[in-house]
């Protein structure tokens, strides 16, 4: 039996295991690129999901199927002329209270997004036209502060 030293047989090893390629499936430096993985896909949901356009000082919870890390940020449609004024935690580490100006509001169903450090999660909240009032007896208790 001829003895072969291990670092022979290892740098071998490797030499055709980095020859052959990634494995299939796989992604590797012969590609020419890396891909990120995809964020996981979050959802929210508004409590209320409809509020009144019109109303300068609405506060809304917002419930999220991911945890959000960090200062979250809220956005919408430009076109919406919904203004978020402020994210605050709620008592649930899964919700937040969103403080919105809506008085330049359009009714309609709109697209809210709300960012996290590393999660993105988007929903949807409906404006009502100002002439249409909103039950406010529905309204979770954190929503009832002045």
């Amino acid at each position: 039996m001829r003895y072969v030293p291990r670092q022979s047989v290892l740098a071998s090893t490797l030499a055709v295991a980095l020859a052959a390629g990634p494995a299939p499936g796989r992604t590797g430096p012969q590609s020419g690129s890396v891909r990120a993985a995809p964020a996981p896909a979050c959802s929210l949901s508004v409590f209320p999901d409809e509020v009144s356009a019109g109303r300068p000082d609405t506060r809304v919870l917002v419930e999220t199927s991911e945890r959000l890390t960090g200062s979250p940020r809220a956005e919408v449609p430009a076109g919406s002329g919904i203004e978020v004024r402020e994210v605050e935690p709620d008592v649930s580490p899964d919700s937040w209270v969103l403080r919105m100006d809506l008085s330049g509001a359009r009714a309609g169903e709109w697209r809210i997004t709300l960012e996290g450090r590393s999660v993105t999660c988007v929903g949807d909240i409906g404006i009502a036209d100002s002439a249409v009032s909103e039950p406010t007896a529905s309204l979770p208790p954190s929503l009832h502060r002045p």
